[in-house]
């Protein structure tokens, strides 16, 4: 029953597969950052809380990422490192965005970033197939 499963799962065109579960792992991230941004607003900034939840929803994309997307059978020793890159990069990148939709847009980071998880996603795809599972 499971390899039936991934069989109809691994016929999905890979962007299909990457938007699956990139939904997923952005409904999660953002889960993360909204309850953690609730519960602890008063004692860090919007950023450190971003933060944090890069540190705690990476592992769980990379895993996903890696098998349901773009099926690696690389070296994790290699993958994970260059994942970390990406999503350092990212974090900045989202970081940015996201202080100038608070700042200078006004909006609150609760929306800010929710307009965030809708383009950092389309950036993550290409850095992540053409350099941390970028098959040799």
């Amino acid at each position: 029953m499971i390899n039936k499963i991934l069989s109809l799962w691994f016929k999905l065109h890979q962007p299909i597969r990457y938007l699956l579960v990139g939904g997923y792992n952005t409904v999660f991230a953002y889960s993360i950052f909204a309850v953690s941004y609730y519960f602890l607003q008063n004692y860090l900034s919007y950023n450190t809380i971003l933060f944090i939840t890069y540190i705690l929803s990476v592992p769980c994309s990379f895993f996903l990422f890696r098998f349901f997307v773009f099926r690696s059978t690389g070296s994790i020793k290699k993958e994970l490192p260059k994942t970390y890159i990406t999503y350092i990069f990212i974090y900045f990148l989202n970081a940015l965005l996201l202080y100038v939709l608070v700042s200078v847009v006004k909006l609150t980071p609760y929306i800010g970033q929710l307009i965030c998880t809708f383009i950092i996603p389309c950036i993550t795809y290409f850095i992540l197939k053409h350099f941390s599972f970028k098959q040799s």
